[in-house]
């Protein structure tokens, strides 16, 4: 069984640094079978749909790294409208999704 190619996609300072380039390559791997997943630090909500649809990006998954810890119990801090939590436990829940 062929398994599919999977790519994360962050949105902070990739996908909103070069959302061309990123609508480009986000199309032709959906197109292709691939799952593009959009891997990120803030809650799936209305504002960031519609991010995502200005900017022309099709994914097949999105994970939010705020929702993880807070299903799990973990302190999440918002300041100035951004999360924040410990370190060790944002990048241990980035990179086990991963």
């Amino acid at each position: 069984m062929k398994q599919a190619f999977k790519v994360g996609i962050d949105i902070h300072g990739v996908i909103d640094s070069f959302p061309q380039k990123f609508q480009r390559l986000s199309r032709a791997l959906v197109r292709d079978g691939a799952e593009v997943h959009v891997v990120t630090g803030i809650k799936r909500d209305g504002a960031v749909d519609t991010l995502l649809a200005r900017s022309g990006i099709e994914f097949t998954h999105y994970f939010s790294i705020v929702e993880e810890l807070e299903s799990q119990g973990e302190d999440v801090n918002w300041e100035n409208g951004l999360p924040y939590a410990r370190d060790d436990k944002w990048n241990n829940a980035k990179r086990d999704y991963c």
